[in-house]
């Protein structure tokens, strides 16, 4: 590739990388997309799978106090639609990836005659979500579990196979002539070349290009650390579990994902082949298999009343948190962007996102796009910040430990991060 000119370079092939490079090309832009190791490496491949049209941390107000009242609502309504945009997508570009638009369920331990279940419904539909509130007997039809009284549900929400649609994406791209290139890594941080090209040192040759998308979100390296500087690096391990041929039936019949409010959060996705999704944030860099396979096999055990027959893949990601829950689009010279921040909600926010980004590369006028543009601001002591959110965690983990051998049920706890 040494020497090549492109209209876009995009650096990373995950979700909003490809989403970006997909839209600019359907443009008549000529588009490449170079990956350090194949499509859905990173964070696009490694997550539950979860589409979630809504923010994870932040409400309405909190983007409105931050952006103001009329970015605010551009946002917010482009978001609350980016889930039916996305699974019309994969049907429009018949990606085959376990797309179901069944709706995500966020359970709690409150009863449903709690104050709060209102405030929520009220914060969501604010943000232009349609929200409702599921009971404790339909709860138990929908998802197997009695574990809990109520859940918010977002019915424009559901379920993909991140990793197949992340490849998906990447065949839809290739059909419109654009190019990707696997194993190219990024060595030196993207620099202008003259007053129309932005060179970038890559291990396959020197590539050029008039505008540049950075897409590595929080798992750059190298040429592309910089993204990864404005975050907090916090990892979340996946693993996937054989259920029993005979008496789980009920577990997620209905393939609603959930995951629970906490800072010991617990989630489930039901996969094809009588398999189960699960996961945790870990409290240790040192937790060996043996260990992480004991707390999800208990938790599974305690929210569905069953035992799985084994442990059958184990994976890990990173989630990009970025210190006031709100997403960042950045701007690192004159043609080069990029943005960072999904907080734990990265399939939705991603997809719209890279329209956005391909929007930016176009020439689309800055006021145009619903996130303000910023220059990087690095995090302060990210690692300070994920010692302290692990020891909260790991507090809640403790706590809901003993409620459960006594049978009691104890309400979930927020996390809020300390950094501002």
């Amino acid at each position: 590739m040494d020497g090549e000119t492109f209209d876009v370079a995009v650096v990373g092939a995950g979700i909003t990388g490809l989403t970006a490079a997909f839209h600019a090309a359907r443009r008549g832009l000529r588009v490449a997309v170079l990956e350090a190791g194949e499509a859905g490496a990173g964070a696009s491949g490694r997550n539950s799978g979860f589409v979630i049209p809504t923010l994870s941390r932040v409400g309405p107000d909190d983007v409105a106090r931050a952006w103001g009242d009329a970015r605010a609502a551009r946002f917010n309504a482009q978001l609350s639609g980016a889930a039916t945009a996305l699974f019309e997508f994969i049907r429009a570009e018949g990606i085959v990836c376990d797309a179901r638009q069944n709706g995500w369920l966020q359970p709690d331990r409150l009863e449903p005659s709690d104050g709060v279940w209102q405030h929520r419904l009220r914060t969501q539909r604010q943000a232009g979500a349609d929200a409702r509130l599921v009971e404790r007997d339909e709860l138990h039809a929908l998802c197997g579990t009695a574990r809990y009284p109520a859940a918010l549900c977002l019915t424009e929400g559901g379920q993909i196979d991140p990793l197949a649609f992340t490849r998906g994406l990447a065949a839809a791209f290739t059909r419109l002539g654009g190019t990707v290139l696997n194993g190219c890594r990024l060595l030196a941080p993207a620099a202008e070349q003259t007053k129309v090209l932005v060179g970038l040192d890559t291990s396959l040759g020197m590539v050029f290009a008039r505008r540049v998308i950075m897409a590595t979100n929080a798992n750059g390296h190298d040429g592309a650390r910089n993204l990864t500087a404005a975050t907090l690096p916090f990892a979340l391990v996946l693993a996937a579990y054989d259920l029993p041929v005979c008496g789980a039936d009920h577990v997620l019949r209905t393939h609603q994902p959930f995951s629970d409010v906490g800072r010991d959060m617990a989630f489930f996705r039901r996969l094809q082949g009588n398999r189960l999704l699960t996961g945790m944030f870990p409290t240790s860099t040192r937790l060996s298999r043996e260990a992480i396979d004991a707390e999800l096999q208990r938790r599974i055990g305690h929210v569905f009343g069953v035992e799985t027959t084994g442990l059958t893949d184990l994976w890990a990601g990173r989630v990009g948190v970025t210190p006031r829950g709100l997403p960042q689009l950045l701007q690192f010279g004159p043609n080069v962007f990029g943005w960072t921040g999904c907080n734990g909600r990265g399939i939705a926010l991603s997809f719209v996102m890279g329209h956005w980004l391909a929007d930016l590369v176009a020439d689309a006028p800055i006021e145009s796009i619903p996130v303000p543009l910023q220059a990087l601001k690095a995090a302060r002591a990210p690692q300070l910040g994920v010692w302290f959110a692990r020891r909260l965690i790991a507090a809640e983990r403790r706590r809901r430990e003993r409620h459960e051998r006594r049978g009691a049920t104890p309400a979930c706890t927020v996390l809020h991060y300390p950094l501002d």
